[in-house]
């Protein structure tokens, strides 16, 4: 004679199921949360090497650098530094 019912295995299997499903579905929004802040760190660093770049770019300006000088020294283009100009004049 067995020592569970079938209505008891069955119960017992659907519990596991759902136990893995929730272990999975925790697995797969954990992934995503720290793939989100990975994103994140990695768009908030690129802006803000971004702003201290133009931040940078402004200053030489100022000192009557050069558009080219100040392009190969910051990064930005030279488009970029001739709008910056355009805004201390």
């Amino acid at each position: 004679r067995a020592a569970y019912s079938s209505e008891q295995l069955d119960a017992y299997y659907q519990w596991k199921i759902d136990i893995m499903t929730v272990r999975s579905i925790y697995t797969d929004a954990s992934h995503a949360r720290k793939e989100g802040l990975a994103e994140g760190r990695k768009e908030g660093l690129a802006e803000g090497e971004s702003k201290k770049g133009m931040e940078i770019a402004l200053n030489m300006l100022k000192k009557g650098m050069f558009v080219e000088d100040i392009s190969d020294v910051t990064g930005l283009s030279k488009h970029q530094i001739e709008e910056l100009k355009e805004h201390i004049k």
